[in-house]
């Protein structure tokens, strides 16, 4: 496990004490996870091993011209249908190991991909660590202690805090407490001094951003990072693939005549059909040796190309270790500096805060304010409208009381039963 890494679709590496299902879609056919080995011999050993592939290609031929020079009879019908079974069955065979092949090279691009994706993770990882707004962060430390001054010069209103507070904060009467009081007294540690760090920030200075940026510029390397011309050679061996496939539906078309003409002559036990019949399977059979022999070849082309994409892979994978390696050792640097601006990166926080506050503290005050005048003015308005509607339904109850008085006791109420 030491010298290998699992990395998925997107760059993310994958920790070996999590469990699969902690990484979004990691371990479907959309997103296979890429196993990585380190070791530069091993990769190589296994690359001569597949070099070194050999089919048994020269004994079916011999097989096959065998059965080509057998003399026209029964037994020959027999010998070149099994002979064509064999070579169907065998160029099935050939023909998935060809489409994985061709597969397996799609799934070196993605994990190319996802190698690429891993490192440019990486190298942003030290540029979101390194770039920082110092100006904004020196700014804020120029105006600290102007900030301070400002916050013991306002008060805080008698009406925000409690008795005890005020009792605590002096003994005197008169004494009025300022923000900046009211702040040290929650200060329990006394940390409010000790976050002026203007020295550590200067200590995080441009030549260490710089010296950094120049390696991760090296570290970005094109045309290591891209392989040119390898979508163009994917679509190539899909061509190919395709012409692949209907040589393997050719020979199972041919195979199913041989097994038909067999049960044929079976059948009828004519042998004066046997010389046209074994000439006709003889030329068939020539057919598919020679889709047979191309089959072989497009796969010795397929072989080939894996071989020879797995070894551009290989190499741009040494580089990528040595770029991780380099990488391992500014990162115990950015580990160290990491724990400073962890640390400065608090105060600074914890300053800007402290600047902010009084604006923020004058306008809560304000809003209090407005919303106390919008409350008093709403509730005029709503007052003034409730004697508004008491006038109206006053007036309204009149009206309808003096209508009801008028008609209620002649005879036309009956058609008004309504009218209270």
């Amino acid at each position: 496990m030491r010298m290998t890494v699992l990395l998925i679709s997107g760059g993310e590496s994958l920790n070996s004490d999590d469990r699969v299902c902690q990484y979004s879609s990691a371990g479907t056919d959309t997103s296979p996870i890429f196993l990585f080995c380190k070791n530069y011999e091993l990769l190589m050993d296994q690359f001569d091993q597949q070099q070194q592939h050999n089919d048994n290609n020269d004994d079916m031929k011999d097989r096959v011209q065998s059965c080509l020079q057998m003399e026209p009879n029964f037994n020959t019908v027999v010998s070149r249908n099994e002979m064509a079974i064999q070579l169907y069955e065998n160029d099935s065979q050939i023909y998935h190991r060809c489409k994985q092949l061709v597969h397996d090279q799609h799934l070196q691009q993605q994990s190319w991909a996802s190698v690429v994706a891993n490192l440019e993770d990486l190298l942003n990882y030290f540029i979101r660590i390194f770039l920082r707004n110092k100006s904004a962060y020196l700014k804020l430390l120029e105006n600290f202690k102007t900030d301070k001054e400002l916050l013991g010069k306002i008060p805080i209103l008698n009406s925000l805090i409690s008795m005890k507070t005020m009792n605590d904060s002096s003994n005197s009467s008169n004494y009025q407490l300022s923000l900046l009081d009211w702040i040290q007294q929650k200060d329990n540690h006394n940390i409010l001094d000790e976050l002026f760090c203007m020295e550590e920030l200067n200590d995080y200075n441009d030549e260490k951003l710089q010296n950094l940026l120049m390696f991760l510029a090296e570290c970005n390397n094109t045309d290591m990072k891209e392989i040119k011309g390898l979508t163009q050679r994917l679509s190539a061996l899909e061509q190919f693939i395709r012409t692949a496939k209907k040589n393997f539906e050719k020979q199972g078309i041919l195979t199913e005549g041989f097994k038909q003409n067999q049960s044929r002559i079976s059948d009828l036990q004519d042998p004066t059909i046997l010389p046209d019949l074994c000439q006709n399977h003889s030329e068939q059979l020539q057919t598919m040796l020679n889709n047979h022999l191309e089959l072989i070849d497009l796969e010795h082309k397929f072989r080939d190309a894996k071989f020879e994409l797995s070894r551009n892979l290989n190499q741009r994978l040494r580089w990528i270790i040595h770029v991780q390696e380099q990488l391992k050792h500014v990162d115990e640097m950015v580990v160290v500096i990491g724990i400073k601006l962890q640390k400065l990166r608090t105060n600074l926080e914890i300053i800007q805060r402290l600047h902010q506050s009084p604006k923020i503290y004058l306008d809560s005050i304000q809003e209090v304010l407005r919303r106390k005048m919008f409350t008093k003015i709403f509730y005029d308005w709503a007052e003034k409208i409730s004697r508004q509607v008491k006038n109206l339904i006053e007036q309204e109850q009149l009206l309808r009381q003096k209508f009801t008085e008028k008609i209620d006791n002649h005879f036309l109420r009956c058609f008004f039963p309504w009218y209270e």
